[in-house]
């Protein structure tokens, strides 16, 4: 390993302040006026360590090119100890730069690394002739040794500021690489989103109209194909976002009977359209709210039933859920039981791993990256709990998502599902009214354009389109509007800083951020630019029929009509 590249503030100290003492006791010892520790490096002699003797000419750091300090090149040539009691008197060593200082005796030993290779010298230095016996002379080596069993704790010290170094490179190259990622997945999800949105809303609108069997049939095949392409790409982003340590977990109060409601509302429709059953089975003593991430823990639900469902043709599909102590700690235990294929005991670990299946059949037959369960477990420990699973070939799969419940359950209230079905009842009353007022949708890509007029037309509203932030910003206030939907990313002026600058002239006007950007913290960007609410594209039904309702008021000329009739989806 060459040594040459090390600097002095890499030495430690209380071996600096060692070699001090050493050179000091040097020059009293030889009573001599200078005493050195010299080292070599990029073809320079320098003054490492000086003793503080009064007529000491050497300052510390002094630099002279190695080709001007024979003395000490004479030294690290010969690897021997050089005497030179009068400089004077040695045609050889005449043109010194020492004899110039006065210095005209000099005595030195090489420093040599644990490796063989030189480090520099350590020697004295007098303005006088002297005469030392053997005694002294051997004293230098001795010295030497005292110098030399340093080395290997400045090796260390080298290597490893060397290696905190680029240990720190290396994190802001890592870093670097991070912000440089995440910004390409930004856009790359907002690039896929928005023709995504078009294909999904318009599809949508197409699945009601006056079709043949044949049509509907191709344009179901568009929307499924379109739904799980979308999913592939959630699954790839949430994937990279774990990986980049990026994806945070926000802990909150969050009520149960949400959580299960929103599994029921989806899974149900699915499973009635293969013939299995599906039922959510609650056990006794569950607390009606929790302290966990309600978005992550839907997540894990969403892919373990989906899962469950893609995987069963016949049987039952059961959501049960229980209140365990382990360790003193309640947790809430998610069942997801099945009667579809199962998995061999052999294959149950790896469907865990990043882009993992049982067996090459299953991607063919069924579809899916591979990484629904990778990230699931990964949500499941960031969230404080734990994914397991058992099942047998042919008989069905059980997956076990254990989640702190985060609370005290003595105090807290006990869930009650009873008021499912007036949760129920109350979405499809939202679904059976059509809503008045205008709405100015900002939006700069046409296919987006036509799909939310088309959509909302079909709602009762009334729509303005502006095709870009200034345009927006002048529309909006010029005329009155019940909403704005608020396209974030627009040429001229995105929907940001048009946001911004109606808020600043007083616009009150609520706005929702209509936004292809699906990372963590978009939708904070949105509100604290000034929007009210935030919809990802491609854009959600259920959330959009709920910002609606949020915001609008019910049309009284259309009460007989059902949102889901008109918006076909």
């Amino acid at each position: 390993m060459t040594k040459t590249t090390y600097e002095f503030h890499d030495v430690p100290e209380e071996v600096v302040g060692k070699w001090q003492k050493t050179v000091d006791l040097m020059a009293e010892i030889f009573e001599v006026p200078a005493s050195l520790i010299m080292r070599v490096q990029a073809n320079q002699i320098e003054v490492l360590v000086s003793s503080h003797t009064q007529n000491n000419p050497y300052d510390i750091h002094e630099k002279a090119d190695l080709n001007t300090g024979l003395y000490c090149e004479k030294v690290m040539a010969t690897r021997s100890q050089l005497y030179v009691p009068n400089a004077l008197d040695d045609p050889l060593w005449k043109d010194n730069p020492d004899v110039k200082l006065n210095m005209i005796m000099y005595m030195g030993v090489p420093l040599v690394w644990p490796d063989g290779e030189i480090f520099g010298t350590i020697c004295v230095l007098d303005d006088k002739e002297r005469d030392f016996s053997k005694p002294y002379r051997d004293l230098m080596w001795e010295l030497k040794k005292i110098i030399e069993g340093d080395f290997q704790s400045i090796v260390r010290s080298i290597e490893m500021t060397q290696a905190n170094r680029l240990l720190a490179e290396a994190k802001q190259a890592a870093e670097a690489a991070n912000r440089a990622k995440n910004a390409y997945l930004a856009n790359m999800s907002h690039d896929i989103r928005t023709p995504m949105n078009g294909i999904i809303g318009f599809s949508n609108i197409l699945a009601n109209e006056a079709l043949t069997e044949k049509q509907k049939s191709h344009v179901n095949i568009i929307r499924d194909s379109a739904a799980n392409l979308l999913n592939l790409i959630n699954d790839i982003l949430d994937c990279s976002k774990i990986e980049a340590g990026q994806l945070n977990i926000e802990i909150i109060d969050c009520p149960l009977d949400q959580i299960l409601n929103a599994q029921e509302s989806m899974v149900a429709t699915l499973a009635k359209e293969k013939c299995v059953d599906f039922k959510i089975i609650t056990g006794r003593d569950l607390p009606a709210y929790i302290h966990s991430d309600p978005y992550r823990l839907n997540q894990c639900l969403t892919n373990l039933l989906s899962n469950a469902v893609k995987f069963t043709d016949q049987g039952h599909i059961h959501l049960k859920v229980a209140l365990n102590e382990d360790k003193g700690k309640h947790f809430i235990q998610f069942d997801v039981e099945d009667t579809g294929i199962g998995i061999p005991i052999d294959r149950q670990e790896a469907i865990f791993e990043s882009f993992g299946q049982a067996d090459g059949s299953i991607t063919r037959k069924y579809g899916g990256t591979g990484l629904g369960l990778t990230i699931t477990r990964q949500l499941a420990e960031l969230l404080g709990g734990e994914l397991s699973l058992t099942s047998e070939p042919g008989k069905g799969s059980v997956f076990s998502l254990a989640i702190p419940t985060g609370v005290d359950i003595t105090d807290r209230p006990l869930l009650d599902r009873s008021t499912t079905a007036a949760g129920t009842e109350e979405l499809q009353q939202m679904e059976a009214v059509l809503f008045s007022g205008t709405v100015l949708v900002a939006e700069d890509v046409e296919a987006n354009q036509i799909l939310m007029d088309l959509m909302l037309s079909r709602l009762g509203l009334d729509v303005v389109i502006a095709e870009d932030g200034i345009q927006a910003m002048q529309t909006a206030l010029s005329q009155t509007f019940d909403l704005i939907l608020m396209d974030m990313q627009m040429p001229h002026m995105d929907g940001y800083q048009a946001t911004l600058s109606l808020r600043q002239r007083g616009d009150k006007t609520p706005i929702v951020a209509l936004t292809a950007n699906a990372m963590k913290g978009d939708d904070q960007k949105c509100l604290e630019a000034g929007c009210d609410d935030y919809l990802a594209k491609p854009i959600d039904r259920r959330a959009l029929l709920q910002i609606l309702s949020k915001y609008l008021q019910p049309s009284e000329t259309a009460m007989n009509k059902t949102i889901a009739s008109v918006l076909c989806v």
